[in-house]
């Protein structure tokens, strides 16, 4: 008993003290099994047993609590882990639905520029069908870039030369 103490002075964790105190309690039941039954006279101290009974019962007592805490721990970390997979998920869903809506956009776009291609395209058409090839040939220049990204090159390449064929018409006398 005094060896416990001296071990619980000198910082030895409870978990160790109660290793040791359980391995004495094994070594006592073993020789209390071989030894005859003690007589009445015998020195013992029955506060002996009681505090060893007390201390191998702290020490399970405190076992199972760590087992319990480490088991709600584990809980909760897989709860947590759980919420967090529930929260990435929902962000790979938002930036799929991002992505899909940016490319709609994009296509969007793109045909609404081919449309206003189109139509500066008919309007420079119309300018030759009327004979106003300055008005067709102005079209020309501030739709430029437009014409050339959103319609094919070799349509782009027809109405520049219908263009420059009505002004160079319209310059002879």
């Amino acid at each position: 008993r005094s060896q416990l103490e001296a071990m619980k002075n000198a910082g030895v964790s409870p978990e160790r003290i109660g290793e040791v105190d359980r391995a004495i309690l094994e070594v006592v039941i073993k020789q209390k099994k071989l030894e005859p039954e003690p007589d009445a006279s015998s020195d013992t101290d029955p506060d002996d047993s009681i505090i060893n009974g007390f201390a191998l019962s702290d020490m399970l007592a405190r076992a199972k609590k760590r087992a319990a805490e480490k088991k709600d721990s584990a809980q909760a970390a897989q709860l947590a882990l759980a919420g967090v997979t529930q929260v990435e998920e929902v962000r790979k869903e938002r930036l799929r639905t991002a992505y899909a809506l940016r490319e709609l956009r994009d296509k969007e776009k793109i045909q609404t520029e081919k449309e206003r291609a189109l139509a500066e395209l008919v309007d420079i058409y119309t300018f030759l069908e009327l004979q106003k090839s300055k008005d067709a040939y102005q079209k020309l220049i501030y739709a430029k870039t437009l014409l050339q990204n959103n319609i094919p090159l070799e349509d782009y390449e027809k109405v520049t030369a219908a263009v420059e064929r009505e002004i160079a018409k319209s310059k002879q006398p």
